[in-house]
């Protein structure tokens, strides 16, 4: 309809809002991806595009993908509830579709639209970490509240892939005028701050993954003959390091009951102490419900806080148990004498709801705190309600089950809502209505609504695409696989439009890397990688 060149800068303008519209809002992606659409439509040459498509072989398996969501119509019986996915899958359909088709996405101008998303996740991240820290609209005491923007765990999963693509192209070509790299070098440093302040746990397991990852690709890439044997020795040792360290971190520290004979029964004020013999639960590594003296902690804790001690703190628990678990992660007893032994800060932080004074250190150790006690109160039969982590545990657990009964094709598109909540109900889960969600890890939920095919083809997507750009030295791109595998373990990353849009777009975009052709002597679609 217009000329080419008016259509190529519609096409980049819509990509362009598309990299601003991801971590922003979706009124700017839906636009952006419907102004791609109808330019698509509009330029003609259809029977070039298809061919182009064809020839890309991550586009070809993402559209299949989308067309197993329309085939899975024909076993599913909520047709309501498939619609919706199916609309939010849309974004599965357009980029393979129509990116191929787009005449010079090369290296440099998917390189300009990876800075350009990397620059507005930094400004983006900057103004949630200071309307966080009250700037604005006060004090936050829940991590969560952290994205004004979009959810704060795909926001997260931008953040890790914007660090390491700062960095990367701080050290690249991209980055030869001095300025580029004076910017992109700090935005990389200041985008892993804010992955540690936020404590996303699967921004915490992508940087994780990432960093094993490229330790690998760097000693297969760089180093050969003995420099590389022995790398492959040290990287496994290395691996096998961090994850005990890990491990041990996460899972709770055993301590031994005392013998009550051992206990001491009276406070230095003649108060008798309780403790809860049966208890192993513990703070920091100290026993919680030991040397309590309820007693002392009333009469005594209006003397260092206007908030009654049998009120609710900023986040909703009881003063009185968030004072006892402080207490006991400072190593001090529950009584009047060690009370006296709290700083300010340490009261101000009862009162906002900090349960442990690890929880002040911020970043991952802070974090696995968390962890570590959800899986004590799991393992001692607690409510899973409330932890992000055990309440993952009952969803994988259910989805094992329905993948048991339902193997090969699954329960279809509209129907996995419906039938989660028939097998919650028979394991009889004590999850509330409102937290029985599905499976909370896409490996399952794609097993679970499409059956073997599904998970088969959904596998075959990502080995594709990160064996291609391996073989295209295209970091960047590699960078981004890892990042969204590591997404698929804790997170149903497709089952949003936004989580759907940051995958299809990217994945397209990134595999533009490693499609080459040549029509009657014209190079084609992306041109040649340097």
């Amino acid at each position: 309809m217009f000329g080419s060149k008016i259509h190529r800068f519609l096409y980049f303008l819509a990509l362009t809002g598309i990299t601003v519209g991801l971590p922003l809002n979706k009124i700017v992606l839906s636009l952006s991806g419907l102004l791609l659409a109808v330019n698509w439509i509009l330029e003609g040459h259809y029977k070039k595009k298809i061919l182009l498509f064809t020839k890309n072989k991550v586009a070809v398996l993402l559209f299949l993908i989308f067309f197993l969501h329309i085939f899975g119509l024909i076993w599913t019986t909520d047709f309501e509830y498939a619609l919706r996915d199916i609309r939010i899958k849309l974004p599965l359909l357009l980029f393979p579709v129509v990116i191929p088709g787009i005449e010079g996405l090369n290296k440099k101008r998917i390189n300009y639209l990876l800075f350009i998303f990397t620059v507005v996740v930094t400004l983006l991240s900057f103004i949630n970490w200071v309307v966080f820290r009250g700037g604005e609209t006060g004090s936050h005491t829940e991590l969560r509240d952290l994205s004004l923007f979009v959810s704060h765990i795909r926001f997260g999963l931008m953040v890790v892939f914007a660090s390491f693509v700062a960095l990367v192209l701080a050290f690249s070509g991209f980055a030869k005028e001095g300025w580029k790299k004076a910017l992109l070098f700090p935005i990389g440093i200041w985008l892993l701050y804010y992955t540690w302040y936020s404590q996303v746990l699967s921004g915490f397991l992508a940087i994780g993954l990432l960093v094993v990852a490229l330790l690998f690709w760097f000693l297969s890439k760089n180093y050969s003959g003995t420099k590389r044997i022995v790398g492959m020795i040290i990287y496994p040792l290395i691996i096998v390091s961090v994850t005990t360290l890990v491990v041990f971190a996460v899972l709770p520290e055993k301590k031994t009951r005392p013998v009550p004979a051992d206990l001491e029964y009276t406070t230095p004020l003649g108060n008798t102490y309780t403790h809860i013999l049966e208890s192993d639960l513990t703070e920091n590594g100290n026993l919680v419900f030991y040397y309590i003296c309820k007693k002392e902690l009333r009469q005594h804790w209006s003397e260092y806080s206007s908030v009654p001690i049998d009120s609710l703190d900023a986040k909703g628990n009881k003063i009185y148990g968030t004072l006892i678990r402080y207490m006991a992660s400072k190593g001090l007893r529950k009584d009047a004498t060690d009370l006296k032994k709290l700083s300010k800060e340490d009261i101000r932080y009862i009162e906002q709801g900090v349960a442990s004074v690890v929880y002040t250190y911020g970043g991952l150790r802070s974090r696995l705190a968390i962890v570590s006690l959800e899986l004590q109160k799991y393992w001692d039969g607690g409510d899973p309600n409330g932890s992000t982590v055990l309440e993952r545990l009952e969803s994988w657990e259910t989805g094992w089950d329905i993948i048991g009964d339902h193997p090969l094709l699954g329960v279809g598109t509209g129907d996995i809502q419906n039938t989660f909540q028939q097998y919650y109900n028979v394991r009889e889960t004590r999850l509330l209505p409102e937290n029985r969600h599905r499976t909370h890890q896409q490996f399952l939920t794609m097993w679970v609504t499409f059956g073997i095919p599904g998970i088969a083809l959904f596998l075959i997507l990502h080995i594709v695409f990160l064996v291609q750009v391996w073989k295209a030295n295209l970091i960047n791109s590699f960078i981004f696989g890892i990042v969204v595998v590591s997404s698929y373990l804790t997170e149903d990353t497709l089952e949003t439009q936004t989580g759907a849009t940051f995958v299809a777009f990217f994945l397209i975009v990134l595999s533009a890397g490693v499609v080459k052709k040549e029509n009657n002597g014209d190079s084609i679609c992306y041109g040649k990688q340097k």
